[in-house]
């Protein structure tokens, strides 16, 4: 009987949410903290692929870092300075996921 190789590497800083190792090469979904802005239902959250030597991956054919944000309505002005200091921030995030 084979047993399944199984990694054993830290999130990337920031990383709070990840999905099982699977594929060939092997690699796992992470995703960062859920951000919002206040009196909206505004959504931002970072994602990419974790790679079996604790890389993430930015090749063609892997998901690679990315912000996603969901907008369900307009924001009035202050919201949308809250928006845009979450989509700074979550792009350190990522920045900070993936050697530059």
């Amino acid at each position: 009987m084979t047993t399944a190789y199984v990694p054993n590497v830290p999130l990337p800083p920031g990383a709070v949410a990840v999905d099982d190792w699977e594929g060939t090469p092997l690699g796992r979904a992470i995703q960062g903290p859920n951000r919002g802005v206040t009196d909206s239902e505004a959504l931002i959250w970072t994602g990419a692929c974790q790679l079996a030597d604790g890389s993430v991956a930015t090749a063609p054919g892997y998901l690679a870092p990315v912000i996603n944000v969901e907008l369900a309505e307009g924001l009035n002005s202050d919201q949308a300075r809250e928006l845009a200091a979450a989509l700074l921030e979550a792009a350190a995030e990522i920045d900070g996921w993936v050697a530059r």
